[in-house]
This record gives structure tokens, sequence and C-alpha cells, in this order.
């Protein structure tokens, strides 16, 4: 798309915006060598871009903003503006021989006063620039992460040309050393997608809250992860994590039902209770055994899914989300509730032999 909505063609004021609040800054070229060799963490240089630094790397900023134009659609005039003027906003870069190849942009939030707290905790008062505190506050009854420190990690981008080797990990690790002795907790949210829920759970990021309506835009639920630091952010940070577990079956088949099932299973095996035995009732196993009707074991087949991080797409689908045969045999290729429930029963037993087996 390149013919303007709004104004017309080749707009004097369009052409300022866009040059004032960096929204044309160009993605810097990498060498062609780059493309193809190792990236040594030692040749990484990290650096927090002060704001004495950035009005006096204005080519710096330039690189790394264009990074975040590039990489997050949601990435406006606003976020630069806030960056310059917001004390509570920090922008990190990474880079590569002088080569701007990573960037973060970090909001501080949280050590909110008492009387501040109650007014969230009781859904009266949601102050800006707070986003995560306020959301465990208000929704999980939680207070502690609002008297506690936080630094949300508002946007991160990777180079595209040098994505999926290690950079954005890398960046994720320093940001928690920088900040490892000033914050509680790291956080972040954003459009789950199944890579994006492996990105932050491979960097030790947990979800505690799954939204209950799709963005406009994206399509996705948002999800909040959290990364605990400090001792004190352990103790609630366990808590927020257990109500999650407990309440993420109810949002599959409820607000989250639209949910792919790849997406849905992949949120589910990382809330696995991993102390907690498989309890497989008889008629289940008589089910998958080709006996009784599915109405009947229905009540006792979630928990074999809280128990077991290999989920089967259809049992997550049918189970977990509660898909009618008739939307499960459409998805998955089957042609009809026969050969699904089949199909059903023939997953379900191998899920049985497999936690028989523990």
């Amino acid at each position: 798309m390149s013919q303007p909505i709004r104004w017309n063609v080749d707009d004097p004021l369009e052409h300022w915006s866009k040059e004032t609040f960096l929204l044309n800054a160009e993605l810097s070229e990498l060498p062609d060598a780059l493309s193809g060799e190792s990236i040594y963490e030692t040749e990484l240089h990290w650096e927090l871009l002060n704001k004495d630094k950035v009005m006096q790397e204005v080519a710096t900023l330039s690189s790394a903003f264009a990074l975040l134009v590039n990489a997050h659609y949601q990435t406006s005039p606003n976020d630069l503006m806030l960056l310059l003027n917001n004390p509570n906003m920090s922008l990190y870069t990474i880079k590569h021989r002088d080569l701007v190849v990573g960037s973060v942009l970090v909001n501080r939030e949280g050590q909110l006063e008492g009387e501040l707290i109650e007014r969230i905790y009781l859904g009266k008062s949601r102050p800006a620039g707070h986003l995560v505190p306020v959301e465990l506050c208000n929704h999980l009854a939680l207070e502690a992460p609002a008297l506690q420190s936080c630094a949300r990690v508002m946007r991160i981008a990777v180079h595209p040309l040098i994505q999926g080797r290690g950079i954005g990990s890398s960046m994720l690790t320093r940001l928690r050393e920088s900040l490892c002795r000033e914050v509680d907790y790291l956080a972040t949210t954003f459009g789950a997608t199944n890579e994006l829920v492996q990105f932050w759970s491979q960097n030790h990021f947990s979800a505690v809250r799954l939204g209950s309506s799709r963005d406009k835009a994206s399509g996705t639920y948002s999800t909040t992860f959290i990364s605990p630091i400090s001792d004190q952010s352990n103790e609630w940070y366990e808590q927020a994590f257990d109500l999650y577990r407990q309440s993420l079956p109810f949002w599959l088949r409820s607000s989250a039902k639209a949910l792919s099932p790849e997406l849905a299973g992949l949120l589910l095996s990382q809330s696995i209770n991993h102390e907690e035995a498989a309890c497989i009732h008889p008629l289940v196993i008589n089910y998958a055994e080709g006996g009784n009707a599915f109405n009947t074991v229905r009540p006792f087949l979630l928990p074999l899914l809280q128990c077991n991080e290999l989920l089967p797409l259809l049992l997550v689908a049918v189970i977990a989300q509660e898909w009618e045969w008739e939307q499960a045999a459409k998805h998955f290729g089957f042609t009809g509730r026969k050969q699904t429930e089949q199909a059903f029963r023939q997953q379900l037993k191998q899920l049985i032999e497999r936690l028989q087996c523990k």
C-alpha cells in the first residue's frame, strides 16, 4: 500500500511528521558477511541510551527506533515523545561492531502508594504508565506487584537479517543483569502467538494472565508475562502463576475459545504442575478402548491435560476448548464425527499410556 487515504500525495506535513518522529528511519545496512558468520557474545556491546546520549547520538537513536518501527506496527510518534520526555522510559541498544542490531524500549512501573493501590484494587483508578502493576492488582487481587518496582519491556526488536541468532535472548539477559539491583521483576504484554509465547518462555518469563478479548488490529489475545528477580517478587509470583493455572482452562473454553489448538496447547503445557500426579479414572480407560460414551467421561478428562506437557492438539480442542465434533473435524481434516472421535480415542489412549509410564 502506497496511496495515502487521509492526506494528499506528497503532503508536506506528512513528510515533516515522518522526519521529525523518525517514522521514516531506515534499517541499518549490514555487511553481507554478517548474515552468514557466527555472532559471539563478546562482539556485542550493550548500552543504555540515557537522555544526554539520545540528544548527542542521533544516528544511534535513529537506527534503534527504525528497528522498533520495523518490528512493531503499534510503534507511533508518541513512543518517541515519551522516550524523550518521560523519565521512566529507557532505550537500550545492542551493537555489533558499531552497528545497532537490536533495541529494547523499557518502562519503569510500580512503587505506588497504598491509598492509590486500594483504589486500583477496587477498580476505581487506573493510573497511566503502570500497565502491569495495575493489571495484576485489579485482575488478580495482588497488591505486592503495585508496591514493588517493575521494568516492563514495551518493545524489543532485532534486525530482520539476523533474527534467530540469539540476539533477542542476549538483550533480555543483559537487561536483567543491568536492572537486577533496581527492580523487583521484569514484565511484558503482547498479542499471543506461538512464536512469541515460546520466545518469552525460553527467556525465563511465565504467563500470569490471558486477556478476555481479541485485539481488533491483530486478532490476538493479550498476554502478560512475568520474570521475578527479587525474593519479594517470587512470593507473589507463585500466587499469580497458580491463579493463572487454575483459570486457564476456563478461559480456553469461554472468552479465549477462538485460540488455535496449537496455541492453547502451548499455554496449557507451560502451566503444568510437575508435582501433581495424573489421576486416570477407570471410565476414561474404558472410553479410550471403545467403551461407554464421551459425555460419560467428559468430567474426568481435563486433569489429564494438566499433568502432561506433550498434548495432542485434538485433545486440546475437544477437552480444553470444548469444541464440537463438527468444528474439530473441519479443523483437523476429518470426514465427520465418527472419524474424529475415533482419532480422539486413539490419541487419548496414547496419552494414558504415556502418563502410566511416568
